[in-house]
């Protein structure tokens, strides 16, 4: 499968898989902790730990989707793949481990972490468009 193809299938599949993450957690603190379905704060100022941080995974993860799924869509779209297949697996690992290292903690060295990876995808994608705009 072409890296980009992966790339995108991987930013979705993380997205979906955070996604179904909060909608259970919420669904079970309605279900089984009588919590109301509308008393869900969107920024997760209602919860604490785990939870509020899982929120902000969430919001993190909608909030840079399209930044990065846009270069990889327009490589696709130009047949110019070839230009971030090398590259594409570790957008994909830094996305991945930054909410994971997001999910565990929010210790001060975590936070370290996160915006080191975070870093990395920006700089990935700011390459690749320079590289998409010389090759158009």
């Amino acid at each position: 499968m072409d890296p980009t193809v992966t790339l995108i299938i991987g930013l979705v599949s993380w997205a979906l898989f955070i996604t179904l993450l909060l909608v259970s957690e919420r669904s079970f603190r309605v279900l089984f902790a009588g919590a109301p379905a509308n008393g869900f704060a969107p920024d997760g100022s209602d919860v604490t730990g785990f939870r509020q941080r899982l929120v902000r995974v969430h919001a993190n993860n909608y909030e840079n989707l399209a930044l990065l799924m846009a270069i990889p869509v327009l490589a696709l779209l130009l047949e110019k793949s070839a230009i971030l297949s090398p590259l594409a697996i570790w957008v994909l690992i830094a996305r991945i481990a930054q909410g994971s290292v997001h999910l565990v903690s929010a210790s001060v060295l975590a936070v370290y972490f996160r915006v080191t990876f975070y870093t990395v995808q920006l700089l990935i994608t700011a390459y690749w468009i320079v590289a998409l705009a010389e090759a158009a």
